[in-house]
């Protein structure tokens, strides 16, 4: 088997852990760059979820 499911389910702290940790971190540095570009907060913050958003429906 490709994917251990007992192995997975055992670490779903430290894999849940890990991905909310991705999306913040990805979310705060997309916002970074679109306010680096001279946008307004509110843009930035609405580009930065829509973009973490996208990643979670790929």
């Amino acid at each position: 088997m490709l994917i251990h499911v007992q192995f997975l389910w055992n670490h779903i702290d430290i894999l849940l852990a890990a991905v909310i940790l991705v999306v913040i971190i990805k979310t705060f540095v997309v916002a970074i760059v679109v306010k680096g570009f001279g946008y307004t907060n509110k843009t930035a913050l609405l580009v930065s979820v829509s973009a973490t958003f996208r990643m979670l429906l790929l």
